[in-house]
């Protein structure tokens, strides 16, 4: 929102609280606007400990009234939480950037520099200024030295509020003289000058001179540059990784110092006079930070020793030479660790379902879903071994000998759950009771204890955002604190995201104060891969098609198509018909061989959702290794997409329809490379040619993601094939997809 910037961070000392932050630089602040900002936060995090509202003196009045509104107090309470509610604290700034609570009292510096070094680590990450050079480049940065990574603080340059923010963080450096100019070392930060200026003339005590803004194009342009009036100066070097620039700057002859010098952004521990604003640096204090960059001479180049391609950082504006274009041939050796043994334990057994979302899991995937409720319902559990074994193992072990109560999320799965474990203590704990979330909500006083434990169980959780919903409410309803957290299966984007859930719920005001325990885990994206799944981009197709169907054969298949599509919400997702069949109507089925389940009992059928699921997780597993030469992370100057060769490596129908449904289409865009076209067009050629065999039996698919654009090739090589298959497949959908090729 125009205005408004917002970040999050947590409280390293002590209990782990989460804060979010709201910086306000918009002029008369709107009620409805600072709640709708924190509306926003809290649809797709979980609700904050605290909340900051930073703004300048001059907005006092008008956020105070706002703090105090009905309209915003019941808002945040209706997206917050009913218990343990998050309190807005407001904090103020002047022209010099001292900055008060609502108390008039300042804010201690150790305070607000670790809010100010959070918040601006946090703006670099959410924006491509940390460019990483492909395995097989590197870059030759302004210095002329060498490094394999580049920050270019110019793409961070993007949001307006954002950029405010950062202005605020430099005030204190500007308070010490009157400045007549301010000296960019590039263009692209020259909004951070101007927004400076902007709150200095604004904000209370204001009135300050407007400095003139100019860049010296850095490096190159330095010795050439003249500097006037240094003394009622100061000059912005936007990141520097060793302060090359500053020392180049005060070198013998130039009347400049270090005090006249502000550095947004170092990647190395500042010494002396330096002033810096922002230290990226990673440490204890600033987690998310960076590592040190390490520069190279080009005579001492190690990269260049390795004949890796250089891209020159060229022009003012710190701008990448031409990217490249990479492909990646999947192969087994890309599975995650956890896959197999998770695999082995569910294939075949209807779990693994796909294209569902049930009403309790709003921030997991609906590609993939997870049928625990029939599991758990289960008396045998599906006799599906060793989870069965690690569960009750883990019940015997950590279920508390005074346990009075078992707390469960609000979900038939985990209910389910919650009754087997129950079943499994006997007897003895037969006056346990079982309870859900929104049972204990709706009459908090009557569920609080002191004494005895309480047991959550989670069937599955995804973000998290519903275990620390109990968390917050079990602080004030078991109040000492004997707390155990039981998940059957973890689904968290990575382990990293796992650690911060356990982290934030089990750490109290002693260390792992509360049990944590996951039975099983999966690493898988959240809100899916897209922003509608293939299913529901299909079914789109479908609906405008039936608007005038071409005759009643393709209206018929349309509809059977549709119909099939939209039953997986009766059936808690789809397990086979994931796919359109063969051409001659026949459903695909797998063959012996596949590669990611080649140790399997031979005797187990995979269905099309356990292969979907596969291929989901291998992808996930490859865009998550950033910085690995096999990886399919998107950089701005590098495109990795997947080899054509992959869907001939891998020929089986239900392998091939689940790589063009799972792959994000930037990972399927060949018309972004002529030879990478040109190889697809090959491979597309022998499957149309070969729609009647098992070659092609996924054809309508390959045709399906190219109507959806979801697979692209270049223009010409789309037409050459339009004209060659466009009347040649006899099969009424196929008639009606060639149609749309190209529109």
């Amino acid at each position: 929102m125009h205005g408004y910037w917002r970040f999050e961070y947590a409280l390293r000392t002590g209990p782990h609280r989460r804060v979010f932050v709201l910086f306000c630089s918009a002029g008369n602040p709107d009620v409805t606007d600072v709640a709708q900002c924190v509306i926003d936060y809290c649809d797709t995090k979980r609700p904050p400990d605290k909340i900051y509202l930073i703004a300048p003196n001059s907005e006092k009045q008008a956020l105070e009234d706002i703090l105090a509104s009905p309209a915003f107090q019941d808002r945040i309470r209706d997206v917050t939480r009913s218990v343990d509610q998050p309190r807005a604290e407001l904090l103020l700034f002047d022209s010099a950037g001292i900055t008060r609570n609502a108390a008039a009292e300042v804010v201690p510096s150790s305070d607000l520099n670790a809010l100010k070094r959070l918040g601006l680590t946090y703006l670099i990450h959410n924006h491509p200024v940390f460019l990483v050079a492909p395995p097989s480049h590197h870059f030759v940065v302004p210095s002329e030295t060498h490094a394999d990574v580049f920050f270019r603080i110019g793409s961070a340059m993007a949001d307006g509020a954002a950029i405010d923010f950062l202005a605020y963080c430099c005030l204190p450096f500007f308070v010490d003289r009157e400045v007549k100019h301010i000296y960019c070392d590039t263009g692209a930060i020259s909004p951070v000058a101007y927004a400076i200026n902007a709150l200095r003339s604004r904000v209370p005590p204001g009135g300050k001179p407007v400095a003139s803004v100019s860049s010296f194009g850095s490096y190159k342009g330095a010795p050439d540059f003249k500097f006037r009036e240094v003394d009622r100066s100061v000059i912005l070097i936007s990141v520097s990784t060793s302060g090359g620039l500053a020392r180049l700057l005060c070198e013998s002859g130039n009347d400049i110092q270090d005090s006249d010098i502000v550095t947004l952004f170092t990647l190395y521990e500042p010494k002396g006079t330096a002033k810096v604003v922002c230290n990226l640096l990673k440490d204890e204090s600033n987690p998310d930070g960076f590592d040190e960059v390490k520069n190279f001479r080009e005579r001492d180049c190690p990269l260049c020793a390795e004949e890796s391609t250089r891209i020159v950082i060229s022009t003012e504006q710190f701008l990448p030479g031409r990217g490249t274009t990479e492909s990646l041939i999947m192969r087994v050796s890309h599975s995650p660790k956890w896959l197999s043994p998770f695999l082995k334990q569910f294939v075949g057994t209807g779990v693994i379902r796909a294209n569902y979302k049930s009403g309790d899991s709003n921030h997991a995937t609906k590609e993939v879903f997870f049928n625990l409720q029939t599991f758990f319902a289960d008396s045998e559990m599906l006799k599906i071994e060793p989870y069965g074994l690690r569960l009750w193992r883990t019940v015997d072990r950590v279920v508390p000998a005074s346990l009075t109560r078992i707390l469960c999320l609000n979900s038939p799965a985990s209910h389910a759950l919650a009754e087997r474990i129950k079943q499994r203590l006997g007897p003895k704990w037969s006056s346990v009771e079982i309870v859900n979330h929104q049972e204990v909500l709706s009459n908090v006083d009557q569920h609080r204890k002191s004494s005895g434990a309480t047991l959550v169980v989670a069937a599955a959780a995804a973000s998290g955002r519903s275990l620390q919903a109990v968390s917050q409410l079990l602080r004030t309803i078991q109040t000492n604190g004997a707390i155990t957290y039981l998940i059957g299966l973890a689904r968290f984007p990575d382990k990293h995201a796992q650690d911060e859930v356990e982290s934030n719920i089990t750490y109290g005001d002693h260390p792992k104060e509360h049990g944590f325990f996951v039975i099983d885990h999966v690493f898988l994206p959240l809100v899916g891969s897209q922003t509608k799944t293939s299913w529901e981009m299909e079914l789109d197709l479908i609906d405008r098609a039936l608007v005038a169907p071409e005759n009643e054969s393709t209206q018929m298949a349309l509809e059977r198509r549709g119909q099939a599509i939209r039953k997986a919400s009766e059936t808690q997702g789809m397990s086979d018909s994931l796919f359109w069949g063969k051409i001659n109507g026949q459903s695909l089925s797998l063959r012996p061989g596949f590669a990611f389940h080649h140790d399997f009992n031979p005797s187990i059928s995979a269905s099309q959702a356990d292969v979907f699921f596969t291929i989901v997780a291998v992808l996930h597993n490859l865009r998550s290794e950033r910085r690995s030469s096999e990886s399919l992370f998107q950089h701005e100057y590098r495109r990795r997409v997947l080899s054509p060769i992959c869907f001939d490596r891998f020929n089986d129908g239900v392998i091939q329809g689940s790589i063009l449904r799972a792959a994000h289409p930037a990972e399927l865009d060949y018309s972004i490379d002529e030879r990478l076209s040109s190889a697809m067009w090959q491979i597309l050629d022998t499957i149309f040619s070969s729609s009647t065999t098992q070659v092609g039996e996924a054809a309508l698919e390959f045709l399906l993601a190219i109507a959806l654009k979801r697979l692209k090739l270049l223009k010409r090589d789309l037409e050459k094939l339009k004209a060659k298959f466009g009347g040649a497949i006899d099969h009424p959908i196929a008639r009606l997809l060639w149609t749309i090729v190209g529109q």
